[in-house]
């Protein structure tokens, strides 16, 4: 049921920003050009589902959640995230901090991410640590000049990879 929980998100999003263009008709779907501050800060929450892959005492899809902060400087930005995650004893804390390279088109914004990050999880009788290397791919939809909605897949590199997809909503000041 987790799958149907994100698919129902990416199709409330995709309704919400492309119903608005076709109900406006073809003349307002030409790009605009607004001007866009070099820097700004991003405050948000993200949501997460990490996949394990063979990892010791990992067996079980585990979500995670928690603050996202972000600072861009025109189509790049540096982003540092904090996923917590509890389920059946198993916990997960999850820090990341990527460098994030924007590719604007009118309607959405396409990203792609390189980092590094610390995974931490485990039950009360043991715990494990990684640190590694972290890569991905993702969209940011922008409902306006200070809301957008983000939605990537990352692997976190380490002896066993870690896949995450996961969604979140961004607050741009």
């Amino acid at each position: 049921m987790p799958h149907t929980y994100f698919q129902s998100i990416a199709l409330a999003l995709a309704v919400y920003t492309f119903a608005p263009l076709s109900a406006r008709g073809q003349d307002s779907c030409t790009a605009q050009s607004t001007p866009v501050p070099n820097t700004r800060l991003e405050l948000g929450a993200a949501f997460y589902s990490l996949i394990p892959n063979k990892l010791p005492g990992f067996q079980e899809r585990l979500f995670g959640y928690g603050p996202q902060v972000g600072v861009s400087f025109g189509p790049v930005a540096v982003q540092a995230k904090g996923l917590y995650g509890d389920n059946n004893g198993m916990s997960l804390i999850l820090a990341d901090l990527d460098f994030r390279l924007n590719i604007r088109t009118p309607i959405l914004t396409c990203h792609v991410l390189a980092g590094a990050h610390w995974l931490h999880y485990g039950t009360a009788a043991s715990k494990l640590s990684h640190v590694g290397p972290n890569g991905g791919v993702g969209l940011t939809l922008n409902f306006d000049s200070r809301i957008a909605a983000h939605m990537a897949v990352k692997v976190y590199f380490q002896n066993e990879n870690v896949v995450s997809m996961g969604a979140g909503i961004l607050y741009i000041i």
